[in-house]
């Protein structure tokens, strides 16, 4: 059962066993050869990848919405449908029916050169290539496309029969001339639909290295890389659990209690279907009479998605200040295109005022208003770049004490900063509120970290063998082999940001909601009072107040003028020591005892607050942000 904010529910009760697989075999070679002044080399890699998952469950969703007032963003509440037995969408899954099992590989090839051009100057070239092929069915199940903008829904298979008593699957309930707006749906002959292969994965790559006199270095490089292999499973498996029609995984993600034909949940008209009526089709399947409102996995993405491409450049100087002293000063930058870039693309393409427009002029507005319009789909538009300046100073005071400091001073913009815009980090599902306004989406990166400060010191003490005191004897064996490690960090908060409830801009019309989806408004100095009697900054009853929520309101016939992640955590700073004894025991074989501490002084920092307008958690976190204080003891033998 899952319950929406401020209720923690998610997949509250329990389920059966979920199988997993994923087995990696990997393979190449590489071959150099030095000529004069160049060093070449060149390689082949290959990377087969399968991808099982099997799960038992039947799961209830509840919203707000059932229990809202009509057209009113941000009433009902979710427990109260819960109680109503009035849940808003309902899914099961078997194991055999659910099964997703398909294999993705990787091909790849590169080319390299390192070129002595002159005793100072060294250049290496490159080229790699990565070639990915389409992705292979290894059960029977179908693998479909949903291409909302050109208002095509595919089905893999060559044909589908129609569902008898007997059930098979992939059937459809009275054959594909009853299923309604059946002139958007095509049959794909056999040819799946998702994982598509790319072949475009051409990286060049160029860097230098220059010695300027005998203490100065200059090195830089630029190249183009791609994400090749590392999401490609899950973006995939997505697209065969999301657009599933007519293949059932036991229950289709199914929609219930929403507004349809104009008419809201619980009128005459539109009566309330309450759980008691559902639960009993498990585990027999039922396949949904239409692909319609039947929302599968919630996510799919546009056919011939591509993988994610970078440009990556940097620059750096490194001095020699003394024999035992090196400072470098350098920067990177890089610059990211075919990001996910993902929102709700059926909704309405502009907002409307609920007071004065209907359900039926909204669905005008989407390009699919027949069909649900929560999916969550993807694009491969998203965009980012990155900028740093990076400052490192390595000191050996002698040869038992080694330091190294480094600071990085960065920013990074971009439109998505995860996956299926579910990894967009705290307040992340209002990253994207417009889809059809991806500019809005520009702004500060969830994982951006303005400032970055590291400290980290080696200490061996002198005594003992191959030291400098006390190297034989019974002082040898007890003050000797003794080494001491800190770690300090300290960087600015992570950015976080905020969304009301509901349906704000009023973009759902009828077939389904979208919700939560919206940023406020912003009508007052979010940095100024407090929460309720907690001020800015402190710790009351309700929790750690890090913004006034009370200088926002919801947005009404809008979406919210909020910029994107205007707001960071607290900045976080820690230290991490470790104490280590390493001693002989005999020829080759020695022990070694280790204690650390992590979080060494046990500061306290805030977790995530609540980041829903409207909630009485808003702007509170409740819980702690950083591990507390742990202690460790440990013993090895090393032999």
């Amino acid at each position: 059962m899952n319950l929406a904010a401020p209720y923690t529910t998610s997949n509250a009760g329990s389920s059966g066993d979920s199988h997993r697989g994923n087995p990696v075999v990997n393979g190449g070679g590489s071959i150099s050869w030095v000529h004069g002044q160049h060093t070449m080399k060149g390689g082949v890699d290959y990377i087969y990848q399968n991808r099982l998952q099997q799960n038992l469950f039947q799961q209830f969703t509840f919203s707000d919405a059932v229990t809202s007032n009509i057209s009113q963003s941000n009433t009902g509440n979710s427990l109260a449908s819960a109680l109503l037995a009035a849940p808003a969408t309902f899914t099961a899954q078997t194991p055999v029916n659910a099964e997703v099992y398909f294999n993705t590989q990787l091909w790849s090839g590169y080319v390299q050169d390192s070129w002595k051009v002159t005793p100072n100057l060294t250049l290496n070239l490159g080229l790699r290539y990565e070639y990915i092929p389409q992705i292979s069915m290894l059960d029977k199940r179908i693998a479909n496309s949903l291409d909302i903008p050109n208002q095509t829904y595919t089905i893999s298979a060559a044909t589908v029969a129609t569902c008898t008593a007997t059930f098979v699957n992939p059937c459809i309930p009275g054959g594909i001339g009853a299923v309604p707006f059946n002139d958007h749906i095509k049959f794909a002959k056999n040819q799946q639909q998702v994982g598509p292969s790319i072949s475009d994965n051409i990286g060049p790559r160029f860097g230098f290295a220059y010695a300027l006199g005998e203490k100065t270095v200059i090195n830089g490089g630029v190249g183009i890389f791609y994400d090749t292999i590392t999401a490609r499973s899950q973006w995939v498996q997505n697209n065969i659990e999301g657009p599933t029609w007519p293949w059932t995984t036991g229950i289709s993600n199914q929609q219930t209690n929403i507004r349809q034909s104009g008419y809201w949940p619980g009128s005459s008209q539109n009566p309330l279907t309450l759980i008691t009526s559902l639960e009993g089709n498990f585990p027999n399947p039922v396949v949904a009479a239409n692909p319609w409102l039947t929302i599968g996995g919630g996510y799919t993405s546009q056919p011939n998605y591509k993988d994610q491409r970078a440009v990556e450049w940097n620059l750096q100087v490194q001095r020699q200040l003394a024999p035992t002293a090196l400072l470098s000063l350098g920067y990177a930058g890089s610059k990211s295109t075919r990001l996910n870039y993902t929102g709700f693309a059926n909704a309405a393409q502009h907002a409307s005022n609920p007071a004065t427009t209907t359900a039926g002029q909204v669905d005008a507005l989407k390009y699919m208003p027949w069909m649900a319009p929560n999916w969550h789909y993807s694009t491969d538009t998203g965009y980012a770049n990155y900028h740093a300046l990076l400052v490192g100073l390595q000191k050996r005071f002698s040869n038992s004490l080694n330091t190294i400091v480094s600071y990085t001073w960065s920013k990074s913009l971009d439109n998505s900063s995860g996956w299926f815009e579910a990894e967009n980090g705290t307040g992340g599902g209002s990253v994207v509120q417009n889809y059809f306004n991806p500019r809005e989406a520009y702004g500060i990166s969830s994982y951006d970290l303005r400032h970055y400060f590291s400290w980290s010191t080696v200490y061996s003490l002198p005594f003992g063998k191959g030291q400098r005191w006390l190297q034989t004897g019974a002082a040898s064996f007890v003050l000797g082999g003794w080494k001491a490690n800190y770690l300090f960090q300290i960087r600015s908060g992570q950015p976080f940001n905020l969304n009301v409830g509901g349906d704000p801009a009023f973009i759902s019309g009828n077939n389904g909601s979208v919700a939560n989806y919206s940023r406020p408004n912003v009508i007052g100095n979010p940095l100024q009072g407090g929460c309720g009697a907690t001020p800015i900054g402190k710790r009351g009853p309700s929790g750690f107040c890090m913004i006034n929520p009370a200088a926002f309101a919801v947005p009404v016939g809008s979406y919210g003028n909020m910029g994107k992640m205007p707001f960071r955590l607290p900045s976080f700073n820690n230290l991490d020591f470790s104490l280590v004894k390493e001693t002989p025991l005999y020829e080759g074989v020695s022990l070694e005892l280790r204690a650390e501490s992590f979080n060494t002084y046990n500061v306290v920092i805030a977790g995530n607050p609540g980041t829903t307008i409207g909630n009485s958690s808003a702007g509170l976190a409740t819980s702690q942000g950083n591990t507390p204080r742990q202690i460790q003891f440990g013993a090895k033998v090393i032999f």
